[in-house]
């Protein structure tokens, strides 16, 4: 008997799928797809397709990360090969870093810092409805004392508690306020 090349047994192998599978409709007929719209077809074809190929990028992915390298090698030593964490770091790029620093130099070389005054601008005069002159004396918490919330009235211009209650009324009435 003669000897076959594994190529030889491939090609041969193939070509008694290749004659059942002359044609597509053959092959669609095979798996019983002959009979599916064209929607179905493409829809089974397509998810194939992606199936394929994302087991191909892991596979790649494995293989250029040193996955396989790295099972070979314990396979050899019998020790498992993972570095402290120090060491793998320091073999790493350290993009994050490299980013950070970059924008960080771009943002001092493009951009100056605000100007910012103490002084009030007309924004915050037309935000402020009460003077500043309230907020010295308002504790940030709540305050029961009767005495306090009668000191501070005086600071509160005529007409502001009902134009307020007059305001959230109508915000209230509107939907979605």
């Amino acid at each position: 008997m003669e000897e076959t090349t594994d190529l030889e047994k491939l090609s041969q192998a193939f070509s008694k799928l290749t004659s059942h599978f002359s044609s597509t409709e053959d092959f669609l007929s095979a798996f019983g797809l002959n009979d599916l719209p064209i929607a179905h077809r493409y829809g089974i074809f397509y998810g194939t397709l992606v199936f394929v190929l994302t087991v191909t990028a892991v596979l790649a992915l494995l293989v250029m990360g040193g996955s396989f390298d790295r099972i070979a090698e314990q396979a050899k030593t019998g020790d498992i090969a993972v570095s402290d964490p120090i060491t793998s770091r320091t073999d790493r790029n350290l993009i994050l870093e490299r980013l950070v620093d970059a924008r960080d130099r771009m943002m001092k070389e493009n951009y100056r810092p605000p100007e910012t005054s103490s002084n009030r601008t007309k924004l915050m005069d037309m935000i402020l409805n009460i003077s500043l002159a309230t907020c010295v004396d308002i504790s940030e918490l709540t305050d029961e004392d009767e005495k306090k919330r009668n000191k501070q009235q005086k600071f509160i211009p005529p007409g502001y508690h009902e134009d307020y209650v007059d305001a959230y009324k109508v915000c209230q009435d509107t939907p979605g306020g």
